[in-house]
Formats: structure tokens, sequence, C-alpha cells
């Protein structure tokens, strides 16, 4: 039933459709580039027909992206790196969504990592308008990039007579990009919250027209209580909830909604696909899903459409034989951009003596881990040598780059000894960060290890098989710090696990000073680690990205051959034990001391049990 304050009903209603894919990273081909492989099923090109079949049988149909498209995998640092989009050659994602016909995309916060240059050229490219609503200019003026549009549409109702309809579109944000982008934003951009710029915005784009709004939020779920505040990162069921909202595209989180990510709770009804109460998707990660939400429209007798709710739904996309054929034109982009990225990471980039992976990353040394600390922490010292800092002893912090996660059981690092390449450094390194170094206290090094064992679940002493990680921390936040030694102890609570902290083999005196190597993203408080955060000054800010620094690290220091290290170590617990989720190629790396695997589970992850 309509709401009883609606204008009476003119006779028309109609259908909306709301096409969504999310955090796409640049996943663009069927082509694993970390292990040069055909990768079948995969990629938004692999899903180009089921979009089109999907247009084809609903008639009032938009096709919409919620941003983090640019960024994300070896092709897009390729691109950045060796072909930079111009005029006469638009960026290969921006010509597949056009191709595609996207009708609008929102931005997230990795769109930015290339830099605002790099970004405003890709964009002059598309066909389809690109929003961000919430980071606007410091100098007071409009957003960088559009922030809320009106398409205007024509409809055909259920008898078959067309209309015009009034779309209104706004995009928004976690407004930490302010901080996680620093290197690019600093001095040009500023962020607000993303619930005050819907309530502000909103009644603006009814005012100009818009019959239904959708929000294209990359942001999280979170909670209603949560959202409110206006530093909230994952905001979307408050967003959902601001009046006037008809639907909402969420992200970032690269979860599932409606799905298992998301149980019924107050204001989230996954059998309906509702956040608060009005149809929402979240499609998950790389193209993983598409997010499908129907509206129904009706026409008053004031000549205005307004929604009377719908659904939100998700379609699975990854197959490794697609039932509908891919377009001849997209065809040929791929074919392109495979052969000329794979040209590119190509390149020689030094050597291992040791194979490298991240399997057991989250459960004791990683070699893969202490390369990429190693090769920072040599970098840093030679950069403050002779300066004001350089008498501080260098350390660094460094957490594995693919370790499984919502990406799932194939993200792992998984590199054989021998010659490497720029793909194998992209794989060690997958996002492009600078360097940066920090001046800490012991005290500090304490705080930042603290906050990097929430990673564990706490487990009482005795316990068989215990989940070992908490689902919610992400991989990426498990900080290892190269140059000292210490153990988690896995029995006590979060904030009370680091135990036997050392340097040099003596207990770390809290009111020592180090220099502390870590990457742009860490030391802007992605993470919300300890002492990070904008406003915490650097001792050390370099264009320098840390894969280049490793792959300088291994042409000038040898091949990289590094005797296994107890730096860190689970604190012992005696007759206990728990269950590792781990990539299945992990089994290729057993035995290990102290693991044991278990069986490989219907979600592709290995169990591994490790005695502690």
């Amino acid at each position: 039933m309509p709401p009883k304050d609606s204008p009476p009903r003119a006779g028309a209603s109609c259908a909306l459709t709301l096409l969504a894919t999310s955090d796409l990273h640049l996943n663009l081909c069927p082509w694993d580039h970390y292990r040069d492989r055909p990768a079948p099923g995969t990629g938004l090109i692999s899903a180009a027909g089921r979009i089109a079949r999907l247009r084809s049988t609903e008639p009032n149909t938009l096709l919409l992206d919620n941003g983090d498209f640019l960024q994300g995998t070896a092709v897009g640092d390729a691109i950045a790196e060796s072909h930079p989009p111009r005029a006469d050659q638009p960026h290969p994602m921006i010509e597949a969504m056009n191709l595609l016909a996207y009708d609008a995309v929102a931005l997230g916060n990795h769109d930015f990592d290339y830099g605002l240059e790099f970004l405003g050229a890709a964009l002059a490219g598309a066909q389809f308008p690109a929003l961000c609503a919430n980071l606007v200019r410091t100098d007071g003026g409009p957003p960088l990039f559009g922030g809320w549009t009106v398409l205007e549409r024509r409809v055909t109702d259920d008898a078959g007579k067309s209309w015009p309809l009034r779309i209104g579109l706004v995009g928004v944000l976690p407004p930490q990009v302010e901080a996680w982008g620093s290197a690019h934003l600093q001095g040009r951009a500023k962020a607000q919250g993303m619930a005050e710029t819907l309530h502000r915005l909103v009644p603006r784009m009814i005012a100009a027209g818009a019959e239904v709004v959708v929000a294209l939020c990359h942001t999280g779920i979170g909670t209603a209580k949560g959202g409110i505040a206006p530093e909230a990162e994952n905001a979307a069921l408050a967003l959902a909830a601001v009046p006037g909202v008809d639907a909402v595209i969420a992200g970032h989180t690269h979860q599932l909604f409606p799905g298992p990510d998301f149980p019924a709770g107050p204001g989230i009804d996954p059998q309906a696909g509702h956040l608060a109460g009005i149809p929402a998707v979240m499609p998950g990660y790389a193209g993983s899903h598409l997010g499908v939400i129907r509206l129904r429209l009706d026409r008053g007798t004031d000549r205005r459409w307004r929604s009377r709710g719908g659904t939100g739904a998700l379609v699975p996309l990854l197959t490794e034989t697609p039932a509908d054929p891919v377009p001849e034109p997209l065809a040929q982009l791929c074919n392109r951009l495979t052969a000329a990225t794979r040209r590119h990471l190509s390149r020689p980039a030094g050597r291992t003596a040791i194979a490298l992976n991240s399997h057991f990353a989250l459960a004791g040394d990683c070699a893969t881990t202490r390369l990429t600390a190693r090769a920072m922490r040599w970098h840093v010292a030679q950069m403050l040598q002779g300066g004001p800092h350089g008498d501080l002893p260098v350390l660094a912090a460094a957490s594995p780059s693919r370790a499984g996660g919502t990406a799932g059981p194939s993200n792992y690092v998984d590199l054989p000894a021998g010659a490497m390449c720029e793909r194998d450094l992209a794989a060690l390194c997958p996002y492009p960060n600078p360097i940066r170094a920090l001046k800490v206290t012991g005290a500090g090094l304490r705080d930042w290890l603290e906050y990097s064992a929430r990673a564990f679940r706490q487990i009482a002493p005795g316990t068989q098989d215990a989940a070992l990680l908490d689902p919610d921390w992400p991989y990426y936040n498990f900080d290892v710090i190269e140059g000292l030694t210490y153990q988690i102890d896995l029995s006590a609570p979060p904030g009370d696990r680091i135990r036997d902290l050392c340097h040099d083999g003596a207990p770390l005196r809290p009111d020592a000073e180090f220099a502390l190597a870590t990457n742009s993203y860490r030391a802007a408080g992605g993470g919300g680690f300890p002492g990070t955060g904008p406003e915490v000054p650097t001792i050390l800010a370099a264009p320098t990205l840390v894969r280049t620094i490793i792959g300088a690290w291994l042409t000038l220091e040898g091949p990289y051959d590094l005797a296994p290290s107890a730096q860190w170590r689970f604190a012992p617990m005696p007759g206990t034990t728990a269950v590792l989720h781990t990539g299945p190629g992990a089994v290729h790396h057993l035995p290990r001391p102290g693991l044991t695997p278990l069986q490989t589970g219907a979600d592709g992850f290995l169990r591994v049990r490790l005695a502690l």
C-alpha cells in the first residue's frame, strides 16, 4: 500500500531495474596476471553478455558502478606506468564502461591512488557522469568531480506506454580518503561526512526534479548508530535511512548483501534485500556478483513518479563457461590490453634464492612479509643517513599483501625460487603506496603491535582446534615489525598480548626512539593504528613506491636468501591447538613444524591445525 500522504495514482505504474557493480579493482579481462595464465569467467568483460541479457529482459534498466574500478590489479598499475590515458587513447576500463553503456559511476577511495591528474585524464574519456559529493576543494569550491546528477530517461509502464522519468544519483565515499590519499589530496581537497552530505544534497536533488533518488555509497554497511558519526567509514545502513533516498548501492568492504555476510538484524533484511526499509545491494569484489535492485514506481496526479519499494538481490557472475558471448568490441579491447600488460609485467626484477609464499603469514615467520620489510628498512636507512634523524635505529612495519580474506582462497603470493619480474613485484605489493618513515618510541611500538595482534581470537588454554583469526580483521592490518623480536599471547585479551618485546636482544625501553619505515597508507592512518594519521609528522615522505624499493633492493643486494626467523611467534600454550584458514596451495609448502593439514572447506580454503 502506498503511504497515506502520497498523491492519488494517475494510473501509471512501472518497474525500474538498477544493475550495479562495485569494487571491480580493474578486474577487466579473464587473465590472472600474477600467475600469467588464463582465468576463464573472471573480469567485467566476461560478464558483459549476462548484463546485456538482463537489460534485454527488463525494459527500464540503468547500469551503475559504485567505485574502486581504476586500481587494484597489476593491469591498473601497468596502465598508470606505461601508457596513461590520452585524448586519442582512453583508459581501457573507461573504454570498456563506455562500450557497456554505463549510466553513471561513483568514485571509490582507490580511484584516487594514481593522483588527481591521472584520475581526471581517465574520466575525461567517460561517456557517463562520475560522482563524488563529499570530497570538496579546500578553497571552498565545488566537489573535485561531479557530486550528484539527475538523469532524464524514458520508461515504459506496465501498459506499454512511454513516460519521462528523472532519476537522481549521488555518490559518497569514506571521509578517510582524505588521509589515505593524502599524498595526492593534501592541500587540494577535504572530505566531509557521508550522512551529512546526503542530508544536505538529497533535498536539493528532489527540488531539481529527481523523482527517484539512488545513493551510490562506496562504504560498508556498518550500523545505524555508528553511521551517524561524521567520520564513520562504513555507514550504508545509516545512509539508507536518509529521508528521500529510494535505493542504496554499497561496497568498499568487498562483502555480499543480500547474502551470508549480513544476517538479519536491526535495519537489515537479507530476505527482501533491504537496509533501513529500502532496497539495497553490495555486489562483492572484482566482478564476482552483479547487484540487481528492482523498484516499483507509481505516477501520481501531480505527474511525478514515486517509489513504492522493491527488492535487492545478487546475481553471481563468476563461471568458467559464460552462458552469454562477449561482444566483439569488448573482446578486441581485452586482447589488446592483456597482450600489452603481459609485455609490461615480463620485465626482469631481480632474483630470489628461496620460494616466496604468504600462506602462513598469519601463523609465524613469513619470508614474503620480511622481504618487503627488509627492503623498506634498507631504503629508509639510506635516505636518513647524514640527516637529523640519521642516528635513529631503523625498523620497518609490513603486512601480508595477499592472504585470503574476501578476495578468496586464491589470493595468496606463491612464487618459486629463481628469476623475478615485474608481475612478481606486483604480487608482492599490489598497491601503489609510496614509502614513509615515522619517529616512534618503544612505547609506541608496543601499542602498534598490540593493535596488530587484534587479528587473532582469544583462545583459552587447552582448547582444541579453536578458530585462529578474527574474521572481521583484515589480513592487511596485521603488521610485523622487522628489527624486533616478540611473542603474541593468544590466551590474553586484545590489548595485552605482546610478550618478551626486545630490540637487539635486550628488552625494549619505552623511551627508546626509532625510525619506523612503513607505507603511505599506514602512515596516514589506514587501518587506524595508534601513532598514525595525517596529523602525525613524518621524518621521510618520498614519492618512491614500496614496490620500486623492493625491486631495487633485490637488484642491488643480490638474490633474496633469508633464513627462517623467530622474529615473532605465538607464546607457548601446551595442549592447545588452533585452526588457520589458508589457500589450498599451502599443501605444497608443508610439512612445517607445528602445522598439520586438515581438509578443504566448501569455501575453498584449506584448514590447517596449528599446535600452540
